[in-house]
């Protein structure tokens, strides 16, 4: 991609160093030198393990076409490609991908975000598109400041592109969506998280639909219809459609069934099908046929994209392995998914015996003891069940819960799990992001 009509004048920098003769050309970006490859653009910032700023010359040496940099002293005074110097490297990169936009006008942006369900609604989005548009998305867990350019600027030859959007503080989103101006815009839901830095509800609202402020008034705005803040948003905002079962849904999803590894459903009475285990997916599918539809794709090419979507894992996921079936959901946890999770759990599983092994919800704020003593009181109600909790959150509420085993430390945990383990025929692990509960389903299949 060419950059030679932007106005560098426009884009935050210090100082501009190394041959500008020629405007800068890049096609894709790296953060890492040792990633970089000829044509690409390179991201120096200084991280927590190591500064990229001082691998310039190393990335240049790789084929690097252009520079984004915090500091210039260990650059190479001979260097013949473009240095942008910068203090503020986020507002550069946003300035550099809201000034491509307009160069990029052709490229459909879909933007996915919600306190829940982000990644599998976007996974869903861009399998749905498939079959029509050659289609990108976000990758891994680049939905920040950082991963947003990143994705942006390593999908110039797509149609369409899939951005999930993360918030952690308000404002995020605002950011992210004011620089992409995306097309489509997307609302999974709003429920609890990041309350430490949020507070309210109100707040993670309002943090949420800034990226429809940010679009064009004209533009698709989807919302989960069953949410009722989000049905707020249809009032404050043109062109909102909803999605989800009840009556009042512009897409409404019909009966919707679960097999092993599969889950039907219907949307507006068109019949589908997910490779997944979960029922509660289909309404992330709902979204992406959605948004399909409003992308003039047919229902039978989004039967056939969806059909072979892979979802990003840790997402309930179901193995049976010599008998014991492992549920992995440990990519994140939130009241609201842990809820959900337990609840088809008990509803799909009720003969098993159960062992939920279970992390902190972290960032809750000043509700934390609150959510987690609900998540609690639904495992005591869930028939053939055990906890097994793990982390000061949950261990707080250790004399309230008598009947269920709490730990500190991964260690004792990990120890209590390899004796108690075999004594069920289901194990659930589920947690934030942070207690890493991955792990343990590592240990246990080492045991087996």
């Amino acid at each position: 991609m060419t950059t030679r009509l932007i106005d560098y004048s426009m884009i935050h920098h210090i100082d501009r160093i190394g041959r500008w003769d020629d405007y800068p050309s890049f096609s894709g970006a790296v953060l890492d030198s040792r990633q970089a490859f000829p044509g690409c653009l390179f991201i120096a910032r200084k991280g927590d393990h190591a500064d990229g700023n001082r691998f310039i010359n190393q990335a240049v040496e790789k084929g690097a076409a252009f520079v984004v940099a915090e500091n210039g002293a260990y650059v190479d005074k001979r260097i013949d490609v473009p240095v942008l110097i910068t203090d503020a490297p986020i507002r550069t990169l946003l300035d550099l991908v809201e000034a491509l936009r307009v160069l990029t006008a052709h490229q459909r942006i879909v933007a996915v975000t919600g306190s829940y369900g982000k990644t599998t609604t976007k996974d869903f989005i861009h399998s749905a598109l498939s079959s029509l548009y050659k289609t990108g998305k976000t990758e891994g867990n680049l939905n920040n400041e950082w991963g947003v350019p990143l994705t942006f600027f390593n999908n110039f030859s797509r149609e369409v592109v899939v951005m999930e959007l993360g918030m952690d503080h308000f404002g995020d989103i605002g950011i992210l969506a004011k620089a992409l101006k995306p097309d489509i815009g997307v609302i999974t839901g709003i429920s609890p998280v990041h309350m430490e830095y949020l507070q309210t509800l109100d707040r993670v609202y309002a943090g949420k639909v800034q990226l429809f402020e940010m679009m064009d008034p004209k533009a698709v705005k989807l919302v989960y219809g069953d949410d009722p803040r989000l049905a707020e948003a249809g009032k404050a905002y043109e062109r909102v459609l909803s999605y989800g079962k009840g009556e009042g849904c512009d897409y409404r999803v019909g009966p919707v069934t679960a097999g092993k590894g599969e889950v039907h459903f219907e949307l507006n009475g068109e019949p589908y099908r997910i490779p997944v285990w979960s029922v509660n997916y289909a309404f992330n599918a709902a979204a992406a046929v959605a948004v399909a539809l409003n992308m003039g794709v047919s229902p039978g090419q989004i039967r056939t994209g969806l059909e072979k979507c892979v979802i990003t894992g840790g997402r309930f996921t179901i193995r049976e392995e010599e008998g014991l079936f492992i549920v992995d959901d440990t990519y994140n946890s939130s009241p609201a998914t842990l809820k959900a999770v337990l609840e088809e759990i008990s509803a799909r599983f009720g003969s098993f015996r159960k062992l939920f092994c279970l992390g902190d919800m972290l960032e809750l704020g000043q509700e934390s003891k609150r959510y987690h003593r609900e998540a609690l009181e639904l495992c005591r109600r869930i028939p053939r069940s055990q906890a097994l909790l793990l982390g000061p959150e949950f261990y707080a509420l250790k004399e309230e819960f008598p009947q269920f085993a709490f730990f500190k430390d991964r260690r004792e945990y990990a120890g209590y799990l390899r004796e108690v383990g075999n004594d069920y025929s289901l194990l659930l692990f589920k947690g934030s992001r942070g207690m890493r509960m991955e792990e343990f389903i590592h240990l246990i299949r080492e045991e087996k």
